[in-house]
């Protein structure tokens, strides 16, 4: 996870909905258990993913909404 996200997040007064991981590699674990666990988030990754920390996969060509936005 990165370390700036949340004191940004924080600052500026925003509320963390969704976390997204667009993709995973072997050599580093994933944030997003600690994102959630912070910040109730809904955590999201791709289908093939082995994480347990998932809320949320996704399949290609999916489309994701968060607040009324949807991705294309």
């Amino acid at each position: 996870m990165n370390k700036n996200c949340l004191p940004v997040v924080n600052e500026l007064n925003l509320k963390l909905v969704k976390a997204l991981d667009t993709h995973l590699h072997a050599d580093h674990l994933t944030g997003l258990g600690a994102l959630r666990d912070r910040t109730h988030c809904m955590t999201v990754t791709g289908e093939q993913s082995s994480v347990d920390v998932v809320s949320v996969r996704v399949a290609d060509g999916d489309q994701l909404e968060i607040e009324g936005w949807r991705s294309t």
